[in-house]
C-alpha cells in the first residue's frame, strides 16, 4: 500500500519562522496556491487516493479538503483524526527562534511535548489506519512534527526525528510503501510545484 504524507500549505506563522503547534493558524494565500499544486499534481500522474486522512486543525484539514475537491473525493469523506494533531510546543508557540533563545534561555520551551510522547502517538495513530485500509492509498495531511513523527515511529527510527533527515517544506509530500510486515520511505520529497513543471 502507498501512504502519502503531506505537510499543510504556507500560514504567515510559518513564513516567518515562528512555531505554531496547536494554535490553529490558517493557510495563507501563497498556502492556498501550494496545496492546489498538490491536488493537479495528483490528477497529472493519475494516482487514485482511496482514503483522505486529516489533523483536526484548520491548517491540515484545508489542505485536506481543497486537495479533495480537485481529486474528485468528497469532503464529507475525509476522516480527521485527533491523533495527527500537530506537538504541543507549549510557551513557545508563536514565538521564532530568536525570541525562543532569548525568552527561554538554555531550558528549552516549558510544556513541550516530548519527541517520545509524540512518536509513540504517531505510531500508534498511522498504525491503526494502516490495519484498516491495509492495500489501499491513503493521503494523510498533517504537519512538520507530527508527519516526521511519523516516519520515525514506523521506520524504526531509519529516519530519526531528532537527526532531521526528512524534513517536509509547507505543501510537501512524501511517499511511504507498507508490504504488510516493513514500511518503506520511497519519495522522502515530492514538491508538487516543481514536478508540474517539469510534466
Amino acid at each position: 500500500m502507498k501512504i502519502y504524507l503531506l505537510r499543510h500549505g504556507e500560514t504567515d506563522w510559518s513564513k516567518e519562522g515562528r512555531l505554531q503547534g496547536h494554535t490553529d493558524i490558517p493557510m495563507n494565500e501563497n498556502g492556498i496556491k501550494q496545496i492546489e499544486a498538490v491536488g493537479d499534481y495528483f490528477l497529472q500522474t493519475r494516482m487514485k487516493i482511496d482514503v483522505v486522512i486529516s489533523g483536526p486543525l484548520v491548517r491540515a484539514l484545508r489542505s485536506a479538503e481543497i486537495v479533495a475537491e480537485k481529486i474528485g473525493y468528497s469532503k464529507d469523506n475525509i476522516m480527521i483524526e485527533q491523533g495527527f494533531i500537530e506537538r504541543c510546543f507549549g510557551s513557545g508557540e508563536g514565538l521564532t527562534q530568536k525570541e525562543r533563545k532569548i525568552k527561554f534561555t538554555e531550558r528549552g520551551c516549558p510544556n513541550v511535548e516530548s519527541v517520545e510522547d509524540l512518536c509513540e502517538r504517531a505510531g500508534i495513530t498511522i498504525k491503526k489506519y494502516v490495519r484498516q485500509f491495509f492495500g489501499e492509498t491513503l493521503l494523510i495531511a498533517g504537519h512538520g512534527s507530527i508527519l516526521k513523527a511519523v516516519l520515525t515511529s514506523v521506520t524504526d527510527r531509519r529516519y530519526s526525528y531528532n537527526e532531521g533527515n526528512v524534513a517536509l517544506g509547507t505543501g510537501e509530500l512524501c511517499l511511504l510503501e507498507y508490504d504488510g510486515m516493513n514500511f518503506n520511505l520511497t519519495c522522502s520529497r515530492i514538491n508538487p510545484l516543481e514536478e508540474i513543471a517539469s510534466l
